[in-house]
């Protein structure tokens, strides 16, 4: 089967199954590294299309939580103490916006409006500055 093929077998699962996206771009990852760079560079086009614009697979949730030395299965950990260690590490971080893409992460893998409000807060001031200029 064509990278090609494979690429838009995951367009149609994601048109059919929106909630599992996460699942399927890992899945597509996957399939990108075992068939190699030079055999379909149509999927791994497709990954990096698809983080460009914000997408992230499922594996990556946990790598989030720990930039804010958070475990991702502790049941009793709130939106805002997720939010709360955001804040703690972004006095110490130079790249405000890698962090903001990890919180954003995080919200949206715990459908949190709340988490990800906070995380594009700094976008939306910034759109609002350019936007008076």
């Amino acid at each position: 089967m064509s990278g090609e093929l494979i690429v838009e077998a995951y367009r149609r699962q994601l048109e059919t199954d929106p909630e599992r996206a996460t699942y399927y771009l890992r899945c597509l990852r996957s399939i990108g590294r075992w068939r190699g760079e030079i055999d379909d560079r149509a999927i791994n086009h497709a990954v990096d299309m698809e983080y460009a614009s914000g997408g992230y697979a499922d594996h990556d949730v946990p790598d989030a939580y720990g930039c804010f030395q958070l475990d991702y299965r502790d049941k009793t950990l709130t939106d805002q103490a997720i939010i709360d260690s955001f804040f703690a590490r972004l006095g110490d971080s130079a790249n405000d916006m890698e962090l903001r893409r990890q919180l954003w992460r995080i919200g949206d893998s715990r459908k949190s409006e709340k988490i990800k409000s906070v995380a594009e807060e700094r976008v939306s001031y910034l759109r609002n500055l350019r936007c008076r200029k």
